[in-house]
């Protein structure tokens, strides 16, 4: 028997309205390919502060995202191309800790979450697209 096709690809247009549509394709899509639940689990939430983040500041009120999913051995990659502003997370500093309550201020969170649930994180400009590929190795689920 034939297993499923281990890639996947969407290519959507995306407003802050549509991410949750977005994100549920990763979620449906990486359970047909048999991933844990950890790696589905970190390629929801990093995709979803991606979206977010590119949807913000992108430029644009929409943007055009082509999502892939590849299951490759050990581990899931999710591959995000966007045709928004360029941004590569790699470079971005990270958020610093505010020093009590009364200081903190909400968000700036997504960058550091996707380097915390990202086993491999890598960014490139090609041409007028942004590409973010990310890899979740496939440890045991606790």
């Amino acid at each position: 028997m034939i297993g499923p096709q281990p890639t996947r690809r969407v290519s959507l247009s995306v407003t802050d309205g549509d991410i949750s549509n977005a994100v549920g394709w990763i979620a449906s899509e990486s359970e047909a390919l048999g991933v844990t639940e950890r790696q589905r689990f970190g390629a929801q939430l990093c995709a979803e502060e991606i979206l977010i983040n590119a949807v913000s500041y992108g430029g644009r009120p929409h943007l055009t995202f082509i999502i892939t999913l590849e299951f490759l051995d050990d581990r899931l990659r999710l591959t995000l191309q966007d045709d928004g502003a360029a941004f590569d997370l790699t470079e971005a500093p990270a958020r610093n800790i505010d020093a009590t309550l009364e200081q903190a201020q909400p968000g700036g969170w997504g960058v550091a979450l996707v380097r915390r649930f990202a086993d491999h994180v890598h960014c490139r400009r090609d041409g007028d697209t942004n590409v973010v590929v990310l890899d979740f190795v496939g440890a045991p689920d606790a």
